[in-house]
């Protein structure tokens, strides 16, 4: 008897409609980003700019089939098992895609495919390079959708940190319990009330930042591009030279503010805005973060012989803050600096901002796990037989969790590696290819020794975009949601070869 022939690999895992899928995470993708699109036309017919048509078009086009396929098709979100980190994987390779492709519209298909993926990937995955060389003269459509993209990126990165991975069920490849740690029933307490809440908190800090740059003399533009892209901690710019280009300390101190609070975590802030300020200082997470900025803030301030009053220090406090919430958002030359400062703002880089907040980065919680796991294992060198928990504010870490630590160190660090690697096939300089791959993977954007990731080759800007999107996602989802698909075509390749195998009916049954 002859098998029937099953349904296409790409139907089954692509279907959404009383089954879980990925098909709602896709959805929701070309929802957002053409939402964005049309808002970033609607800015761009103020200037009477060429993109306008273009952008309205592909929004249109992105929101009518992802409203239909959530309302009336009924899509589902599926949360559970290695289903659910797949979705979460599709959602960001999703944004890059639907992104890139309103790049190409935007454009009329003057940009480059290559170049159109990376200015998307950057956007979503809040990183801040660009392959635009000339973003002054660059349309307003093309500049408002950069920042928007910056802040749909953000806001996704909160919204998958705080509401939907927690939800996810743990006997699953748990490797990152400390990135999902510590929202609250107050915060999250179901998916709905959470997304709610974090919108409203997110859309109210980006109102506050709209004002203050307003205040500070930004126009109308400018103050919502950077507004959108600061707290977010995308870093994209209006300009060239990004704030420095506007030569005003008070749009300075209000970029650092907002960078500072950017890189905060949001159930941190949450307990400070009910009153438990007190107990926010006694977290050691927000003491190292306070106590970074102190020591870099000191160190880049008295290495600082070029300036004078209070410049060397507002240069050092943005640098820290910039680099460490992994916002890039600079005022500063810091290309010209002391290499002992250089090294210092790099390892600001590859830490990264507080776990819970919008910054990417290793995470400073999950650093502080591994520090104390580190004390544990020299202790035990010496001592054998002795007994000692690792411990972060006053919580025992289980030894599961900290061998999934560990291997996300590994992970982490394997990902930078492979990443400058890739760079190096295109680029001479091996200290730019390792600052490259590290400023993509921790989502911060400057490099050093360039103006713009726009100096970089194309093919070099092309080995950073998985990097962008691994760093953006925490590596895992898109890891797990490749092991799926792989996993899938395997057993339909073995199924239309030899006809035994039956072809899973639904995405959590694939088991790699």
């Amino acid at each position: 008897m002859i098998p029937r022939r099953p349904r296409s690999a790409w139907s089954i895992r692509l279907a959404a409609t009383q089954r879980p899928g990925v098909g709602w995470p896709i959805a929701m993708a070309a929802l957002l980003t053409g939402i964005a699109a049309m808002a970033a036309g609607v800015i761009d017919l103020t200037a009477a700019g060429d993109a306008a048509p273009w952008l309205l078009w592909i929004g249109v086009l992105m929101i009518g089939p992802s409203l239909y396929w959530l309302w009336v098709r009924k899509a589902e979100l599926h949360l559970r098992g290695r289903g659910g980190w797949a979705s979460i994987g599709a959602y960001w390779l999703a944004l890059a895609c639907f992104g890139a492709v309103v790049h190409l519209f935007a454009s009329a298909f003057s940009m480059h495919v290559l170049d159109a993926l990376f200015e998307s990937t950057s956007g979503f995955a809040t990183v801040g390079m660009t392959s635009i060389s000339d973003v002054d003269n660059a349309d307003r459509g093309i500049l408002a959708f950069r920042a928007a993209s910056n802040w749909v990126g953000g806001f996704s990165a909160l919204a998958s940190a705080l509401v939907f991975l927690p939800r996810i069920r743990r006997d699953g490849p748990n490797v990152d319990d400390e990135y999902l740690r510590g929202a609250g029933h107050a915060l999250i307490p179901t998916v709905r009330l959470g997304l709610r809440n974090v919108g409203v908190f997110y859309g109210a800090f980006t109102s506050v930042g709209f004002l203050a740059y307003r205040i500070a003399g930004l126009g109308w533009f400018d103050a919502l591009a950077h507004a959108l892209s600061t707290v977010s901690t995308g870093g994209f710019s209006t300009r060239n030279g990004s704030i420095w280009d506007f030569t005003s300390a008070p749009v300075e101190w209000v970029a650092i503010v907002l960078m500072f609070l950017a890189g905060f975590s949001v159930p941190a802030m949450w307990w400070a805005v009910r009153g438990r300020g007190t107990a926010l200082l006694r977290s050691v997470e927000v003491q190292l973060y306070l106590l970074l900025i102190l020591v870099v803030t000191v160190v880049a301030s008295v290495a600082d012989t070029h300036s004078t009053g209070l410049r060397p220090t507002r240069e050092a406090v943005m640098a820290a803050v910039s680099f460490l919430s992994t916002t890039g958002l600079v005022a500063f030359d810091w290309q010209g600096w002391h290499v002992g400062v250089q090294t210092l703002l790099i390892m600001l880089m590859a830490l990264g901002a507080m776990n819970g907040s919008a910054g990417g980065g290793f995470g400073l919680s999950r650093a502080m796990v591994l520090f104390r796991l580190t004390l544990r294992t020299m202790y035990r060198m010496l001592r054998p037989h002795g007994v000692r928990v690792v411990k972060l504010d006053k919580r025992t870490i289980p030894e599961e969790q900290l061998r999934r630590e560990a291997g996300y160190l590994v992970l982490y660090a394997g990902v930078a590696l492979a990443g400058a690697y890739g760079v190096a096939f295109f680029e001479p300089q091996l200290r730019r290819s390792l600052v490259a791959a590290v400023a993509a993977i921790s989502t911060t954007g400057p490099i050093l020794g360039l103006q713009t990731a726009a100096e970089l080759s194309r093919g070099a800007r092309t080995a950073l975009v998985p990097v962008m999107l691994l760093g953006r996602s925490a590596i895992v989802p898109i890891a797990l949601l490749l092991s799926v698909v792989t996993a899938s075509t395997r057993r339909e390749v073995q199924y239309r070869l030899y006809g035994r195998r039956r072809r899973p009916r639904a995405l959590e049954d694939v088991r790699p």
